[in-house]
Order: C-alpha cells, then structure tokens, then sequence
C-alpha cells in the first residue's frame, strides 16, 4: 500500500458524521459569529487531518447542506486593485445548522423544533 494514510475505510456514514462533529466543534469553540464559518478550503484542509480526503469532504458538504445539516453562506466583498474599478468577491462559507446542533446537543431543549408539532391526531 503506496501512500496509505487511513487504515481502516470510513463508511459514508462515518464521514459525514465526522464531517457533522467538526461543524459542530467548531461552533462551540467559536470566539466570534465570524469563526463559525469556513470556507470549503480551510474545512478540506482541517477535515484531511481527520482521514478524509478533498473529494469526500467536498460531496458529503454538499450532500449535508442539502439535508439541511449544514448551512452555506455566502460573503460578498469587493476588492479595489490600484488602478481598477471594485471587483466583487463572493466567498461562500459553510456552518453548523441548528439542525446539527440540535444532534449533538444532549438533553431537551424549549428552543429545539418539536418535530410532532402541527400534527392533529
């Protein structure tokens, strides 16, 4: 085996659920409402360290924002060079929804969504 940095394969499961506690640690050690957020580069990058790869990394974001697990944000600046007009940037960043919160946090909470509500029995 050339190369091999993971022993033992993860399943997609596994991946994601790495992928979610990651999010999630990163929400709760946030100093700022800004170092919520990362962009797909810094998360590949911190998520590699984890034993996934870019591309696990980049399908299963995806796959969790469409669940609703995590959030894309996109931060929109402008840059000015010298001798230019302003060129808008737009850098998407990504984050723990409460959904993932939610997932990880024990015990009930008033403020957790009550999945029954709006159901008349």
């Amino acid at each position: 085996m050339k190369n091999a940095k993971r022993k033992v394969q993860m399943s997609v499961d596994e991946i994601r659920e790495t992928i979610l506690r990651f999010f999630y640690d990163k929400h709760k050690n946030a100093s700022s409402p800004k170092k919520v957020r990362l962009k797909i580069s810094d998360a590949k990058s911190a998520l590699k360290e984890l034993g996934i790869s870019g591309k696990e990394a980049v399908s299963n974001i995806e796959y969790l924002i469409d669940g609703e697990w995590l959030i894309k944000e996109v931060e929109e600046k402008e840059y000015t060079p010298p001798k230019g007009v302003k060129i808008p940037q737009k850098t998407p960043q990504y984050k723990a929804s409460n959904k993932t919160i939610d997932h990880f946090d024990k015990g009930e909470s008033i403020f957790k969504k009550n999945e029954a509500s709006g159901i008349n029995i």
